[in-house]
């Protein structure tokens, strides 16, 4: 099955998002080499987001990316995600980060969405629409576990084939 390539829709508002600063170039600085990452995981996109993500964390020593990967990835965690069909899957994601932040001993989150996104789309959530939600998100884990510091990324695959990851800047 291939990709399916962002819209002119999804162009025009990521382009927009970057020009009013909710989108920030990345500096790989910010970027931390132990962590743990809240991703979709799209079979098609993660591999390679995952690679630049070692690639720019590499010069820092040591790194431990600790992955929880679900369709939409954090858009899971919030409350009442038509992601979860249903089903608590937002609970037990926090759960299970809560065990990861003990077994690996790292505060630090990463949510990571992307575009395109088919489970997004699967629900008509555009991509400002997912910057959007993971407001919720943030403050959900915020206050479930006050010690963590949350970063937010978004990585774009534009149709000429280049990749671009973001800071989100809520």
């Amino acid at each position: 099955m291939s990709r399916k390539p962002l819209t002119d829709e999804e162009l025009s508002e990521i382009s927009q998002l970057r020009d009013c600063g909710r989108l920030v170039d990345i500096e790989d600085r910010k970027l931390s080499p132990y962590v743990i990452v809240v991703a979709c995981g799209d079979g098609h996109e993660y591999p390679d987001i995952f690679d630049h993500h070692r690639s720019l964390c590499r010069s820092k020593g040591h790194i431990m990316i600790h992955n929880h990967l679900a369709n939409g990835g954090p858009l899971v965690l919030q409350a009442n995600s038509p992601l979860n069909h249903g089903l608590p899957g937002d609970e037990v994601l926090l759960a299970q980060m809560g065990d990861s932040f003990e077994i690996k001993e790292t505060h630090h989150v990463l949510l990571r969405l992307h575009a395109p996104c088919g489970a997004a789309r699967l629900i008509g959530m555009s991509p400002a629409g997912q910057i959007e939600a993971l407001r919720e998100v943030q403050q959900r884990i915020m206050a479930q576990y006050p010690v963590v510091q949350v970063s937010r990324l978004f990585d774009v695959r534009y149709p000429d084939g280049r990749q671009r990851s973001y800071f989100i800047d809520l």
